[in-house]
């Protein structure tokens, strides 16, 4: 064989293996797009590994420096949100499931805690964060205490939350965000950093109003003042979570009552006016709702400490005009863990002259 064609076939060769290179490069890029953009709700996996770790817009890393890929460890402890000292048992009171998400919408499932402990696999692509879906079992009565969770004080890598459904399988979960970058080394003898999360919970409990007395000599001027203070007692060391209230007068002549000077006060919300609640009528009572929301997204966790006040005051000021038996009812509504409606309601019959 000539040296010209020996140097012809080692060119020939060259060229093969620079196309099969490139082909297999456009082939693993293109699965990796692919793969991000099925990544969509409803779906559940891994969406690659990221190809290029040294750019240097590339989101913060959590690994060891020269490692792409590592396992971090999220230790988890469930407490009692009203008394730190009691412990709840992971999986059995609550389930905590870990998602990653290349864009804070579209999530996937990456580990699940059990037996307190989850092993997460980490790369770039995690954007520097790591997701914790917290749900509560059917058979169970507990809230999840959203609020005390991300207590920086607790919890000081929760940078956010919400109530939704990330991998749309129809059921809402508390998803928290959490800050994975500059973790700790690893303790001595380990080879994983591990990071702290606990999760808080709620007993569920219910409400119950008592009976203020009716109100039968008020005043017939204009604009007159009563207050009715209604008392709910919820189970010590429990919560319930309000989602509407409600103020039912047994009449549609309005003209009885001042709405815009009438409020009610509510728990960890403050005086509502009846004019910034929603009216309506039956064609024989008017209604004035307050409605949180239609899930436990933003409804209001009233609590009954373990060494507190197990009484919660809901205080209405009416103003009234010369009022005729006018018969006053607060409802409370609210959910249980399972979103089963629940609700407690007193009447006080309010009157210038005689009983409702």
């Amino acid at each position: 064989m000539s040296k010209a064609i020996a140097i012809a076939l080692v060119a020939i060769a060259l060229i093969a293996v620079g196309y099969l290179y490139s082909t297999n490069q456009t082939s693993n890029n293109q699965f990796y797009q692919q793969n991000l953009s099925n990544a969509g709700a409803g779906q559940q996996g891994t969406a690659g590994t990221l190809t290029n770790t040294n750019n240097a817009n590339a989101p913060p890393s959590v690994c060891p420096a020269g490692q792409s890929i590592c396992q971090v460890t999220v230790s988890l402890q469930l407490r009692d949100a009203l008394d730190l000292s009691s412990a709840d048992t992971d999986v059995t009171n609550a389930v905590t499931t870990y998602y990653k998400s290349t864009d804070g919408v579209k999530f996937y499932q990456v580990g699940a805690s059990v037996g307190n402990t989850a092993s997460i696999t980490y790369d770039a692509s995690y954007n520097g964060v790591l997701y914790a879906g917290v749900s509560i079992p059917a058979n169970q009565n507990f809230y999840v205490a959203p609020s005390a969770i991300s207590d920086k004080n607790l919890n000081s890598r929760i940078l956010a939350y919400n109530y939704a459904d990330p991998v749309g399988l129809g059921t809402k979960v508390w998803l928290f965000k959490i800050d994975m970058t500059n973790l700790p080394t690893p303790l001595a003898g380990q080879t994983v950093s591990t990071v702290p999360l606990t999760v808080l919970l709620y007993a569920s409990g219910t409400d119950s109003l008592n009976s203020p007395a009716d109100q039968l000599n008020v005043s017939n001027a204009t604009a007159t003042k009563s207050f009715i203070r209604w008392i709910d007692t919820i189970t010590t060391d429990k919560a319930n979570a309000h989602y509407e209230y409600e103020i039912k007068f047994n009449t549609t002549n309005t003209a009885f009552v001042n709405i815009a000077t009438t409020t009610v006060n509510i728990p960890n919300i403050g005086n509502v006016a009846l004019s910034s609640m929603t009216p309506s009528t039956d064609g024989t009572n008017t209604f004035y709702k307050y409605t949180l929301s239609s899930d436990l997204q933003k409804a209001n966790f009233v609590v009954s400490p373990k060494n507190g006040d197990s009484a919660q005051y809901f205080t209405v000021t009416l103003s009234t005009n010369a009022p005729s038996k006018l018969g006053t009812t607060l409802t409370i509504r609210s959910y249980s863990p399972a979103l089963a409606g629940q609700s407690a309601s007193d009447l006080v019959c309010i009157s210038s002259h005689a009983a409702c």
